[in-house]
């Protein structure tokens, strides 16, 4: 497994851990990408289609996606990373440097 990968998977660990009693919200932020560091949970799975993105960019899936379980909660951790992409017919000729994981 890559070292980033590892590094997400560590942190969305600690994240897991930290908000397992949390209520969390059902969607996603749209000031999700706008802040380094910034962390958020929902209580759905999200589909990729369903992040908050740009104009003229959406968000798309890097390289493959990586598990880990978190024993004491029994909950299994999905890690993938996502980049911008150009949308199709958009006139935009710089895209954002922007990850998400």
């Amino acid at each position: 497994m890559p070292p980033e990968f590892e590094k997400a998977i560590k942190v969305s660990i600690k994240i897991v851990v930290q908000y397992q009693n949390e209520i969390l919200p059902f969607n996603i932020p749209s000031s999700i990408y706008k802040k380094t560091g910034s962390i958020v949970g929902v209580r759905k799975l999200a589909k990729i289609r369903e992040i908050p993105s740009g104009k003229g960019w959406r968000w798309n899936q890097a390289k493959n996606r990586y598990y880990a379980t978190v024993e004491n909660l029994n909950v299994e951790v999905e890690v993938l990373k996502l980049v911008p992409r150009k949308s199709i017919r958009s006139t935009i000729t710089k895209l954002p440097k922007l990850k998400l994981w």
